[in-house]
């Protein structure tokens, strides 16, 4: 710490080391329920047959995915010949269209378990791994409802579950690092009774790598929830807040106007800044600032009250009373 005069302020590391055990909530699942079946209807709005290879996709709009179990070709466009109601005769251009045998797939296009949810409502369907433009030509729909999907799962533990373990831990090893800290620069107050701080600022505070420790084999096992656990070191930099507030204060009254006397200084008003950090030479840098109240002396029988009667006087002769009031209410 370095004021404006060129003083220097001792500072003091403090260190705790944290270990903590965190349960986490497993988000994997293993299905072990049945897949919903049922018959679409595959239309072919183009001129020429269409082969779709097996488990061809087949997408609800809501994300349902179902599979054609073996290869099919829908036949093209047919023309059509009609008869109004006045006898004539016209053509008309009839959509290709074949039913075929589809399966739910265990899970949805967002990776999310299907099972009875399978049992869809009359509804249509696309293609996913055709054109926009293709996905017009081919199509399906479904006028019966789907059966026999049966939702039956288990948690298990999959390696996301782990990696948000890991840094939902971390960030709560470093949470109760900062606030190990503060109790540590409590404690040696209370030994010692002086007046350290913590400075809280992150690029001031250091952090240790964590070391976790994951059981073995974790991935895969079924569980609802897993425990893991880590360790982590936290350095930080406590000041002598006293010492910093005496020197504010005498240069705060140091630098008061002249014609004033310092009436309060707001402790509670401290703030700082840092500058720079020196780590080689291990210094920190910082501007602080405080605030605390001036007020005129209007004593007659001081010389400053002297000064700012005088002072008073030949700004308000020969102006109004109001413009002599406006005057020394500025001041």
């Amino acid at each position: 710490f370095k004021n404006p005069g060129g003083k220097l302020i001792a500072t003091y590391p403090v260190s705790a080391s944290i270990e903590k055990t965190l349960p986490y909530n497993s988000t994997g699942e293993y299905f072990e329920g049945s897949n919903a079946t049922g018959k679409i209807t595959i239309i072919n709005k183009g001129p020429n047959n269409w082969p779709l290879v097996a488990n061809t996709r087949f997408q609800t709009p809501d994300g349902l995915v179902f599979r054609v179990k073996q290869f099919v070709t829908i036949p093209g466009t047919k023309q059509v010949e009609k008869t109004r109601e006045d006898g004539s005769t016209y053509t008309d251009t009839i959509p290709g269209e074949i039913e075929v045998y589809v399966v739910a797939d265990t899970e949805d296009a967002f990776g999310k378990i299907i099972g009875d949810r399978g049992n869809i409502q009359p509804t249509t369907f696309f293609v996913p791994g055709l054109s926009k433009t293709s996905q017009n030509i081919i199509y399906a729909t479904r006028k019966e409802p789907f059966t026999a999907g049966q939702t039956v799962s288990k948690p298990r533990v999959v390696q996301e579950d782990i990696d948000a373990a890991k840094q939902k831990l971390l960030e709560t090893l470093k949470g109760e690092g900062v606030e190990r800290l503060r109790e540590e620069v409590e404690r040696q107050n209370r030994l010692k009774n002086t007046s350290l701080r913590l400075m809280e600022d992150s690029f001031v505070l250091e952090f240790s790598e964590p070391a976790f420790t994951v059981p073995d084999g974790l991935i895969s096992q079924e569980l609802e929830e897993f425990t893991i656990s880590g360790t982590i070191t936290v350095t930080g930099i406590a000041y002598n807040f006293n010492e910093v507030m005496n020197m504010l204060k005498q240069d705060l009254k140091l630098h008061k106007s002249p014609e004033k006397y310092l009436v309060y200084i707001y402790d509670k008003s401290f703030t700082y800044d840092i500058v720079d950090i020196d780590a080689k030479n291990k210094k920190i840098k910082i501007t602080a600032s405080i605030k605390g109240i001036e007020e005129f002396e209007i004593d007659p029988e001081s010389e400053n009250g002297q000064r700012l009667s005088k002072k008073i006087k030949e700004h308000v002769l020969g102006k109004s009373k109001k413009e002599a009031s406006a005057y020394i209410q500025n001041l």
